[in-house]
């Protein structure tokens, strides 16, 4: 990955100002991994997700959630079903047209940007050959990102 990225070894529900990215499926289902964790801490996470629109047009887009004062959580549609069964899940071009309009909102508000592995847990994406290209794409059209990948 790119200088400008940075991985933290940090759980995403602490994050204390900016914008929390995550990647969530278009069935209204909302109930593992990142954001299950996200819904835990801030229930109008998965609030304001049962409110919006279901199925594969959801894809690529992103719903802004106000969460604190200075914490904005964006649930972005990465995904069009789920599952754990290991198969690819996660959309490469969904969570790269998500992520490039929040990198565009992080830049505009002039605030840190943070994702977790976005669709290579459950979404079953590999890291190396799906979501770093999209990364390293963000990067170049981004120079002034501060962009931070939590893992645990």
């Amino acid at each position: 990955m790119g200088e400008l990225m940075k991985i933290l070894k940090k759980d995403i529900t602490t994050v204390e100002s900016g914008i929390i990215a995550h990647g969530v499926n278009c069935q209204r289902a909302m109930g593992s991994g990142v954001a299950l964790a996200l819904l835990n801490k801030w229930a109008l996470v998965r609030e304001q997700y049962m409110t919006r629109g279901k199925g594969k047009q959801m894809l690529g887009t992103v719903d802004e959630v106000k969460v604190e004062p200075n914490i904005s959580v964006f649930n972005c549609y990465t995904q069009e079903y789920f599952g754990r069964e290991g198969k690819r899940y996660a959309s490469p071009a969904a969570i790269c047209v998500a992520l490039l309009e929040v990198a565009d909102i992080a830049c505009e508000r002039k605030v840190p940007m943070y994702i977790p592995l976005i669709g290579c847990q459950l979404g079953g994406l590999s890291v190396e050959q799906d979501l770093v290209p999209i990364l390293e794409q963000i990067e170049l059209m981004y120079e002034d990102l501060d962009l931070n990948i939590c893992v645990l």
